[in-house]
């Protein structure tokens, strides 16, 4: 619309500079006005981006996302870790009462020591028959053997156990590894064996 006016302002000017051309008519002027432009013509809409063929899932495919889905999903516990931890510890530790090798804290030392107490009477018992006497000196030697783990967990050395061998401070003793607390976290002798 503006152009128009412009156009229109433009021959104006130039016809009245022309002195000898005979000036147009009102109705020639609205007849020569150019006519208003058209509205621009909307945009056509962009076309969608094409969609991805859908990828087929092979066995192989499913399985590892099986897995992934596994791997994220965090399993369930049943029981709090100290419980089972303890219990495990137990579990564990049934058939490594002959070694000296690692920690025992302090409910799985007092459980093992019932069992070597149970051995022992059911060893004197038999002992009438010579058959209990293999089995008194396995318990004797189990009850070192625990009570030097018991040390590693306290964080000392299995020479300790030779106190056992003193009277009266053999008391001391048994009451100080039946209720010490072991160390916390690992130590020279191992992880602790609640942690684990």
């Amino acid at each position: 619309m503006q152009a128009a006016r412009i156009d229109f302002v433009v021959e104006t000017f130039t016809s009245a500079l022309d002195w000898d051309k005979p000036k147009p008519a009102e109705s020639e002027l609205t007849k020569s006005e150019p006519p208003e432009p058209e509205p621009p013509e909307p945009k056509p809409p962009e076309p969608e981006p094409p969609k991805p063929e859908p990828v087929r899932k092979t066995k192989a495919i499913e399985i590892v996302e099986e897995q992934r889905e596994n791997v994220i999903k965090p399993q369930p516990q049943s029981q709090p870790r100290r419980e089972s931890n303890y219990t495990n510890t137990l579990r564990n530790d049934t058939d490594k009462i002959f070694t000296t090798k690692g920690r025992l804290n302090r409910k799985a030392y007092f459980m093992h020591t019932l069992k070597l107490i149970g051995l022992m009477i059911v060893g004197a018992i038999l002992a009438q028959f010579l058959i209990g006497v293999p089995i008194l000196i396995a318990t004797w030697v189990g009850s070192y053997m625990i009570s030097i783990r018991r040390l590693h967990d306290l964080n000392k050395s299995g020479w300790w156990v030779l106190l056992y061998l003193i009277p009266y401070v053999n008391l001391i003793f048994g009451l100080y590894l039946l209720f010490a607390p072991g160390t916390h976290g690992y130590n020279r002798y191992g992880e602790d064996p609640l942690a684990e």
